[in-house]
């Protein structure tokens, strides 16, 4: 059985390249070395302005086990809402080059630290090293006044928490969706719109197709991805066929759909650990330009608690997706469950389960993490609708 592990690094930026201008440099291009058969993708985390004494230390240690997200120190979390680098499988070998003239930034001026993960597949889960083994990421460096457009990326799609993927037990071709809405982005979008010259899809081992569907208020434009027979070990760097524009108001609906042939589990989103085997996602990167301010690093929606109680037959949940975790107080049986727990378990569902899935109000999400204000800032989104029905 091949299990996927996280293996990670944190690094202190090397200033050689520090300039009069806010930005360190960008990178144009990049490309992995190492083991491409074992591996699944690389990323490189910024830390932005996060500096902490603790930092220090953790650059001077050796790689360590990244495998779980939500057990790292309090330390490293902040690192990790926002990647500078994505590389799949499939553009390991051949490194991939942006087009447009264009590149990521580095970072500001202040920027630091940075988190280098490699995710591996292990065919053996005890018997798996965790180490980077002769994996490393090259990028080209370039300086930000030679390039013309300024990129910058962003996660879509369904929220990756317990609201988010879930596939029933011996199901073909079910359809999970999450919409990005421009409420997401905190500064205005020009009125050109953004570029989208970049998509890397991510789903995992259960996933056989994924399409990025285009709304500008209720009127549909061209699909900018479909990929038809989707392959996690295959999966690569897309560039959109025809010239894609992101304006304010627009939609980007991203629907994945899974197999699911297990008999008495159902599968959901992975809520830390890395272990393909026992849970999915729906979302993808998404490269454009000019860069502009965003809340997180992500733009998702996830489901609201009402359709997670329907779905899961309870009547009342504490926590909330993340920290603390969700659980199930009433009915009285269940009290003290994890709601993740009670979800893989669960067998049967109600007969409409994928109607309640697709067309249920569902809550925008433009972080990662919880944040403070969350119950002050409620807004739901679906498909306009027309394309709901």
């Amino acid at each position: 059985m091949s299990i996927a592990s996280g293996v990670c690094k944190t690094l202190a930026a090397n200033r050689r390249y520090k300039s009069s201008d806010r930005n360190v440099g960008s990178i144009s291009g990049f490309k992995g070395i190492g083991d491409y058969d074992s591996s699944l993708n690389m990323i490189l985390y910024s830390c932005g302005h996060h500096r902490s004494p603790l930092l220090d230390s953790y650059t001077a240690q050796g790689e360590f086990d990244c495998s779980d997200f939500i057990s790292l120190p309090k330390e490293l979390k902040p690192c990790l809402t926002k990647f500078m680098i994505n590389i799949n499988n499939k553009d390991l070998c051949n490194g991939l080059e942006f087009r447009d003239n264009s590149g990521l930034t580095i970072g500001a001026e202040d920027s630091k630290y940075f988190i280098y993960f490699v995710q591996r597949l292990d065919n053996d889960r005890d018997n798996s090293e965790k180490t980077m083994g002769t994996n490393s990421l090259r990028a080209y460096h370039t300086n930000i006044n030679t390039i013309n457009n300024e990129l910058d990326h962003i996660i879509v799609g369904v929220h990756p928490s317990i609201f988010g993927v879930l596939i029933p037990p011996k199901t073909t071709n079910f359809l999970n969706v999450g919409h990005c809405s421009s409420k997401c982005f905190n500064q205005k979008i020009p009125e050109k719109g953004l570029t989208i010259m970049g998509v890397q899809p991510h789903v995992h081992t259960s996933g056989t197709k994924i399409k990025i569907r285009h709304f500008h208020d209720n009127n549909e434009l061209d699909v900018i991805l479909y990929v038809d027979h989707y392959n996690e070990s295959t999966n690569k760097y897309y560039k959109p066929i025809h010239r894609v524009q992101f304006k304010e108001n627009d939609t980007l609906s991203v629907e994945c759909l899974f197999n699911n042939d297990l008999d008495n589990e159902t599968r959901v989103t992975l809520t830390g650990k890395f272990d393909h085997n026992y849970g999915d996602m729906c979302y993808a990167y998404i490269y454009y330009y000019p860069k502009i301010n965003v809340t997180s690093n992500i733009c998702s929606s996830m489901n609201d608690e009402q359709t997670i109680l329907d779905i899961a037959d309870i009547n009342e949940l504490s926590g909330y997706w993340n920290s603390p975790e969700p659980i199930i107080r009433r009915p009285i049986y269940l009290n003290n469950t994890r709601l993740e727990d009670h979800l893989r378990r669960k067998i049967y569902y109600r007969d409409d389960i994928q109607q309640l899935l697709r067309l249920s109000p569902k809550r925008i999400r433009c972080d990662i993490i919880p944040q403070k204000t969350e119950s002050s800032h409620l807004a739901y989104i679906n498909y306009p609708d027309r394309f709901g029905k």
